[in-house]
């Protein structure tokens, strides 16, 4: 009889053990139907019905983290922002981790990892920073503002250059009636309001700006990348595009569009705008660093470095190419390499806060917490370099 019994517990343990593999099974060749054709239709821009299939999935499956991840980058292209947001606590809740590779601030977009200085995924400062081109804009206020382009006008513009903005909004060029602004006014008033991290304003006075000249180029692109900066993604690449239209040989409007196009992980069109700014100005360092960045991610080690190695660096290329190193060897998962790897970086260059980044987050995979915690407190306070607030409290 105890036999019996025994043999019958072994049976029916065999019996649950097999449903559940049946189960996990199904669930397996289930997710890997519906990811292959999700993948397709993505690449097809059918973005709805793509959605479609992953809502059907995830009523039976909930808590799929490949499917809820697609579901995320579609939500987030077509502006369902709150659905993004409810997936991502979902996920972030069942692997902590993820809340290391997403902001749901201002920016609202992805934040790759590692970071390399000229992504268009680096710190809210460098978005800023990176917002205003001075050359561009005074060719291009001089070209359209005529005799209104004057002295007070040129003083502001080096005010906003110097980073001095509240300066340069008390300027007395704007105590006069707004009836006698320019084109220029407003949009040095949207570029002032943006690096404030006032990007409401900056929409409202880049609108004002094409109000009165519609097919204004440079205000398009500043539209475009405040939108960026808001997550509105359809809307900046609908607005750089009408600027490409506009002013097609300006190799600052195929880099923003790279980048917007990167964020929104379009990666092979991204290659070809950053080629494209490339032509337009063949020394263009941040194009041809984040052309490389993208190739180094996709496998392409040796075409990357090639693209990197061509750029105006400080640095040696020696160093060029042990950076792109622990990058390649963060990409395919080999944290202990990529540590390695940048902390002979750290070496010949122990000020650079990417670098240092860059070993925190490779620290925190690990879970190296001491050796993360120094890094991440080495460029807290940092005025040239800002991360998320999730890296921030890895060590509270």
């Amino acid at each position: 009889m105890k036999y019996t019994f025994t043999l019958w517990l072994l049976l029916l343990t065999m019996m649950l053990v097999n449903i559940k593999l049946n189960a996990q099974v199904f669930q397996s060749n289930t997710r890997i139907s519906s990811v292959q054709e999700v993948d397709y239709m993505i690449q097809q821009g059918m973005y709805q019905e793509a959605l479609n299939i992953l809502t059907a999935y995830l009523t039976e499956f909930p808590e799929d983290e490949v499917a809820l991840m697609r579901r995320i980058h579609i939500n987030s292209i077509l502006g369902n922002y709150a659905l993004k947001k409810q997936d991502l606590e979902t996920v972030i809740q069942n692997n902590p981790l993820i809340a290391l590779k997403y902001s749901t601030g201002k920016r609202a977009n992805m934040i790759r990892l590692p970071q390399v200085d000229y992504s268009p995924f680096a710190s809210q400062v460098s978005f800023r920073k990176s917002f205003y081109d001075s050359m561009l804009s005074n060719f291009m206020y001089e070209k359209y503002a005529g005799t209104l382009f004057n002295d007070n006008l040129k003083e502001v513009m080096k005010l906003v250059a110097s980073g001095k903005l509240q300066e340069a909004t008390s300027h007395k060029e704007f105590d006069q009636s707004s009836d006698n602004f320019s084109i220029v006014h407003y949009d040095l008033l949207a570029v002032i309001h943006v690096m404030l991290d006032d990007p409401d304003s900056g929409l409202f006075f880049a609108d004002q700006a094409l109000s009165i000249k519609p097919d204004f180029s440079l205000s398009k692109h500043h539209m475009s990348m405040i939108h960026q900066s808001l997550g509105l993604y359809t809307q900046a690449l609908e607005e750089i595009d009408q600027a490409i239209s506009i002013d097609k040989d300006i190799a600052l409007y195929y880099f923003t569009r790279a980048q917007l196009l990167e964020v929104m992980d379009r990666k092979e069109e991204a290659m070809e705008a950053y080629k494209i700014a490339i032509e337009y100005k063949p020394n263009y360092t941040e194009s041809q660093i984040n052309l490389g960045r993208l190739l180094v991610s996709l496998g392409k080690t040796e075409q990357g470095i090639k693209y990197i190695k061509q750029a105006a660096w400080n640095q040696n290329d020696r160093l060029m190419d042990i950076k792109m190193s622990g990058i390649n060897a963060f990409i395919n998962g080999n944290y202990d390499e990529a540590i390695r790897d940048f902390s002979l970086c750290l070496e010949a260059s122990p000020d650079n806060p990417i670098i240092r980044f860059n070993l925190a987050i490779s620290h925190i995979v690990l879970n190296n917490q001491e050796e993360a915690c120094e890094m991440i407190e080495s460029i807290r306070n940092r005025e040239d370099f800002s991360t998320s607030q999730n890296v921030l409290n890895y060590c509270n």
